[in-house]
């Protein structure tokens, strides 16, 4: 994926500050609306991130100008991720603008990268809306059928089936004499392929972008206009966040005055910039942990990141090296109790009496951070520890954080404690866990 990196014109070496990955509608590239987006809130003190999705633009993917809402989704955060491994950010946010809003919002629940959500005129949709705006169940089968039938063809022949994404009143382009697209001053720009893929459209008809307001649990900002597109959508969504949310309703703009006019542009990016500010604590003072490109930092991150990998793939063999002969283990937070001291084979032990008895786990760690002082060192991160039996699922979130110590040249761990700050889903799996666990053994 190819993307342009918007940083502020004062951002001192050294210094840390928020990053947001900003996304556009669908169809379009970076040099679009999210280009305009991310130069604003870099003006504003941020360091932004607008790309070409795969298959658009500059990025990689035979199957070009796919829209792709699975596609997109993991682009978003893989673009977060980026954005929280560099050493001259401190926490991440997503903005989406129009369509890419429901990709944004499912990204922000897979990938605890995402601190923060900001939506532009966003486009959700769900089934009613879908057959309400493509003229009816029967229309939207068709169109299905349409995209199976170019998907086959690609399969078979890696021919392509491309019509005009935007055209003039009467042609058979997706977008016909829609404005903002077909006017070279503003969307038609040299960049711009401006094709869309036929087999894109059974993806794009059956995603529901409002699936998973109720699972957000990042604060979440909408600006929109009774006059832009489906507004009833972006009701809807507001009103099933169980997150802190806020909204600001613009009168009388239209979808495409949000994507480059100037006056609802600047109104809309200082709310998203005031958003960001206060989610994301924007600090232009705030000194790095450590030294970039420290190496010692970076053997701390890299360590302490690879023992929930290595336990969501069963390899606890590999998790153990991480730790000293001797460790502190606090779990209080969660469990109650007292903090334990233990050996890593034991702990071992009973992560394995646990663990292996869900179906899956991920544990997503964000804002991974260490401050070393000589051969100790002490490193944090946010984790969003999600365990799955069938659709059940159990998630508690919180913080990590990790005592270190230096011993024959290779940092070791020499405690652990989770701080729990949030718990959803069902805690009774792990009861269930425990007990397939134990049968499996």
């Amino acid at each position: 994926m190819v993307g342009t990196l918007f940083v502020p014109a004062d951002l001192a070496p050294g210094q840390r500050v928020p990053g947001v990955v900003v996304t556009g509608a669908w169809m379009t590239i970076k040099e679009h609306m999210a280009g305009r987006y991310a130069r604003e809130l870099a003006e504003r003190g941020f360091i932004a991130l607008a790309f070409d999705f795969r298959t658009w633009g500059e990025s990689g993917g035979r199957q070009r100008s796919l829209e792709s809402p699975r596609m997109k989704i993991e682009d978003i955060g893989a673009a977060a991720r980026f954005l929280a491994g560099r050493t001259d950010v401190s926490r991440v946010g997503g903005l989406g603008v129009c369509a890419s809003a429901g990709y944004m919002v499912h990204a922000a629940v897979q990938n605890p990268a995402i601190a923060s959500v900001a939506l532009v005129a966003p486009w959700l949709h769900n089934a009613d809306i879908v057959n309400t705006v493509y003229g009816g169940a029967d229309s939207v089968r068709h169109l299905i059928a349409r995209a199976r039938t170019a998907q086959a063809h690609f399969d078979s022949t890696g021919e392509l089936t491309l019509l005009p994404a935007a055209g003039p009143q009467g042609s058979e382009a997706v977008m016909a004499g829609v404005p903002y697209y077909t006017e070279a001053d503003r969307g038609a720009i040299p960049q711009w392929e401006n094709t869309f893929n036929v087999a894109s459209w059974e993806g794009w008809l059956t995603f529901d972008a409002l699936a998973p307001a109720s699972l957000v649990t990042q604060p979440t900002l909408i600006v929109h206009s009774e006059a832009a597109a489906i507004p009833q959508g972006a009701h809807q969504f507001f009103a099933a966040l169980r997150a802190q949310k806020t909204q600001l309703w613009l009168d009388g703009v239209s979808q495409f005055d949000f994507y480059d006019r100037d006056t609802p542009v600047n109104t809309a990016a200082d709310a998203v910039a005031e958003h960001f500010q206060r989610t994301l604590q924007v600090s232009r003072e705030e000194p790095p942990v450590s030294p970039a490109g420290d190496p010692e930092t970076a053997k701390i991150i890299s360590l302490v990141s690879a023992i929930p990998l290595a336990v969501d793939l069963a390899r606890y063999d590999l998790a153990e090296t991480a730790f000293a002969p001797q460790i502190t283990v606090d779990y209080t937070s969660l469990w109650g109790g007292e903090p334990q001291h233990t050996t890593p084979a034991e702990l071992m032990q009973a992560w394995r009496g646990i663990l292996p008895g869900f179906d899956a786990t991920r544990h997503e760690l964000r804002d991974v951070q260490a401050r070393v002082d000589g051969s100790t060192a002490i490193a944090t991160a946010a984790v969003d520890a999600r365990h799955w039996i069938g659709a059940a699922l159990w998630r508690p979130i919180g913080r990590y954080s990790w005592a270190l110590s230096k011993r024959a040249g290779r940092w070791e761990v020499t405690s652990m404690t989770f701080t729990l700050t949030q718990e959803l889903g069902d805690r009774a799996l792990a009861e269930v866990a425990t007990a397939r666990a134990r049968e499996r053994t």
